[in-house]
């Protein structure tokens, strides 16, 4: 998954992959992460996107179309829901970029 994160693999693709229904496959990576397989990428993509505010200048609509949200102000509201501020206050209190 980490991999493949922004190349539009979905958790079903990953569980036909493997010959495995999406009930079960979501079952065991739930039990094995204690997370359902779509929010496991939606985590991936959050790192992602710290690590992007904080190393490079991208804008953060430039960042949201990188990890593939085709909605800014989407990615805003989800980043600020997990990560507990928006994009800019993250990259102002913790980064030197921008």
């Amino acid at each position: 998954m980490r991999e493949n994160l922004l190349t539009g693999v979905t958790p079903e693709k990953i569980a036909g992959e493997v010959n495995m229904s999406y009930s079960w496959f979501r079952a065991m990576f739930r039990e094995y992460t204690g997370l359902s397989p779509l929010n496991y990428m939606q985590e991936l993509k959050l790192q992602k996107a710290k690590y992007m505010l904080l190393s490079s200048a991208k804008s953060i609509k430039e960042i949201a179309y990188d990890l593939k949200y085709n909605d800014v102000s989407y990615f805003s509201a989800l980043f600020k829901k997990y990560v507990g501020c928006s994009p800019n206050k993250y990259r102002n209190k913790f980064g030197n970029a921008g």
